[in-house]
């Protein structure tokens, strides 16, 4: 009787681990930027005025977090959509409540009066302070609008720039 003899089964090599691309699909991300973005909102509503330092922390925090929680943050690109995340985490955390406040603010008859008097004691020019006047008229939509432009692109913005600085102390320290 001739025994038939089986092939060995073969051990396949595992795969070689793929780092998840920095993104919003991806959780770890999504939650360190998040935590970067609240943070980051609180730092803004108690300090407003130092808000550009806030958002450099802001996108530097998103890949120290990142990086801390087991993600690799392999090159500049990576630091930027991580900071970027975060910015945009941070930017919806703050402009949401603060959009009521401010078109609550505007849409009041003696805000445009206050603000009046503040341009003349500037000692602005009367052409570019009737400019600016002149822009308190505008719907209240409308200035609400362009007040959320402005603080999405500032927002992200440095807060891109506070990731690629991450991104590069990070690398360099590893």
């Amino acid at each position: 009787m001739v025994e038939e003899q089986q092939p060995a089964p073969q051990v396949l090599a595992p795969a070689p681990a793929v780092t998840p691309r920095i993104g919003f699909r991806n959780p770890l991300a999504f939650r360190a930027a998040l935590l970067a973005g609240a943070i980051s909102s609180v730092c803004n509503v108690l300090a407003f005025i130092a808000c550009p330092l806030w958002l450099f922390a802001t996108g530097s925090l998103g890949v120290w977090f990142y990086r801390r929680r087991g993600g690799a943050v392999t090159s500049l690109r990576d630091g930027a959509k991580m900071g970027w995340i975060s910015g945009l985490m941070s930017f919806l955390l703050f402009s949401v409540p603060y959009s009521f406040w401010y078109a609550d603010l505007v849409s009041r008859p003696d805000f445009q009066k206050s603000v009046a008097e503040q341009f003349k004691n500037l000692g602005l020019s009367a052409s570019l302070r009737d400019q600016a006047i002149e822009s308190l008229h505008a719907p209240v939509g409308m200035q609400v609008a362009s007040m959320l432009f402005t603080l999405f692109l500032v927002f992200t913005l440095f807060s891109l720039l506070g990731g690629l600085i991450g991104a590069k102390l990070l690398k360099s320290r590893s």
